[in-house]
């Protein structure tokens, strides 16, 4: 059994595991420096989510 505590940071592992950080970054328009730093880190949460997802259906 998973106490309240955990079961409300469990959720936390399908957004972004640093919000405030990929906000900021995600915020950026194209032809603003930091812009492919964004995409790269983007398309990494992109694969984290993905593999937690497949990780937590099995």
């Amino acid at each position: 059994m998973t106490s309240k505590r955990q079961a409300e940071r469990l959720p936390a592992l399908y957004l972004e595991p640093e919000p405030l950080v990929m906000a900021a970054l995600r915020e950026r328009v194209p032809g603003q420096p930091g812009y492919p730093q964004a995409r790269a880190i983007e398309r990494l949460r992109h694969k984290h989510v993905t593999r937690i997802r497949k990780l937590s259906r099995r």
